[in-house]
């Protein structure tokens, strides 16, 4: 007899989960608002605020050389390879 009255607990508690169950999404959200924890965009407006102006532009700059050196490096990949002489060992 204990096989059927497993099998009936385990039929009610499968039919039963779905009302007691809440998406764990919501549970995150709401453990995030109730210690309120900072969003991303409010991260990046911070961090954009502490942050001296001249570090920003400075940081932009950088950006734009790198840019500006991957596109010359993907010319030069584009280009045949020649082939160097290997030295005799």
């Amino acid at each position: 007899m204990p096989s059927t009255r497993r099998m009936i607990g385990n039929a009610l508690a499968d039919t039963l989960l779905p009302l007691f169950r809440r998406p764990m999404e919501d549970v995150v959200y709401e453990t995030l608002d109730r210690r309120d924890v900072a969003t991303r965009p409010e991260m990046r407006d911070y961090v954009d605020s502490s942050v001296e102006p001249g570090v920003s532009l400075r940081v932009h700059e950088l950006e734009e050389k790198v840019r500006a050196l991957e596109a010359r490096l993907a010319a030069l990949e584009g280009k045949p390879k020649t082939r160097t002489k290997k030295r005799a060992r």
